[in-house]
C-alpha cells in the first residue's frame, strides 16, 4: 500500500513539473510572439516644428514592432483633428503622444527677425537656437545677453538688403510671452545674432 502510495506522489510530481515546464514555455513563446507582432503607428512625412497644427499630409502610417512601448504613439487615425506639435519631430521618425497637443493648448508663435551677423551653416529649419541681443546704444552699453532660449527655426534665407554681411532672415518659433521682448529689440534696432542652442554648429 505505501508502495503503491509513494509511486502515485511521484507521479503527480512528474506531471506536475511537466505542467510548469510546458506553462513556462507558453509564456515565453507569447512574449516573443507579442514583442514580433507589428503595429501602425504615426510618422513624421516632413519635419514637424513646434506650434505647427497637424493637417492633411504631415503624417503617415508605419508598421513597426514596438511591443509594451506602443502605448506610447498613436495611430494616424487617433490623432486629433487640430492637434499642435509642441516639440520638433525629425522627418521619419515616429510621432509620440506627448508630441502633440490640443489645438490652442500650446502657447507658440512665429517670429521674423534678421540676424546681425552670419548664421553658421548647420542651422536650418528645426535647429533649437538661442537669440542674442547687443544694444547698439553707445551711451548706455550692456553686454550681449541671450533674448530668447530654445527657438526653433522655421526657416533661413539670405538677407538681400544686407549687402555687405553674410546676414539672413530667420523666422523662428518662440513662446508668446517672449514676443515683446523680440520686437522692442528690433524697434531699437539692437543687433541681434542667432546662435545654435548648446554651442552645436
Amino acid at each position: 500500500m505505501s508502495s503503491r502510495r509513494a509511486r502515485f506522489f511521484s507521479d503527480a510530481r512528474f506531471f506536475i513539473g511537466v505542467a510548469l515546464v510546458v506553462a513556462s514555455v507558453a509564456a515565453v513563446w507569447g512574449v516573443v510572439s507579442a514583442s514580433r507582432t507589428t503595429v501602425g503607428v504615426a510618422a513624421a512625412s516632413g519635419t514637424l516644428l513646434p506650434g505647427q497644427v497637424i493637417g492633411a499630409g504631415d503624417l503617415q502610417s508605419t508598421e513597426v514592432m514596438l511591443g509594451a512601448a506602443s502605448e506610447r504613439y498613436l495611430a494616424v487615425s487617433d490623432v486629433p483633428s487640430g492637434s499642435v506639435v509642441t516639440r520638433v519631430v525629425e522627418q521619419g521618425e515616429l510621432v509620440p503622444r506627448d508630441a502633440l497637443a490640443p489645438e490652442g493648448s500650446a502657447q507658440l508663435t512665429t517670429v521674423v527677425i534678421r540676424s546681425a551677423v552670419e548664421v553658421a551653416s548647420g542651422v536650418r529649419k528645426g535647429t533649437a537656437v538661442d537669440v542674442w541681443v547687443d544694444s547698439v546704444d553707445e551711451d548706455d552699453p550692456e553686454p550681449p545677453r541671450v533674448l530668447v532660449s530654445d527657438a526653433v527655426v522655421v526657416s533661413v534665407r539670405a538677407d538681400d538688403s544686407m549687402v555687405r554681411t553674410a546676414a539672413a532672415v530667420i523666422e523662428i518659433v518662440v513662446p508668446r510671452d517672449a514676443v515683446p521682448d523680440v520686437l522692442a529689440a528690433v524697434s531699437a534696432g539692437s543687433a541681434l545674432s542667432v546662435i545654435a542652442a548648446g554651442g552645436g554648429s
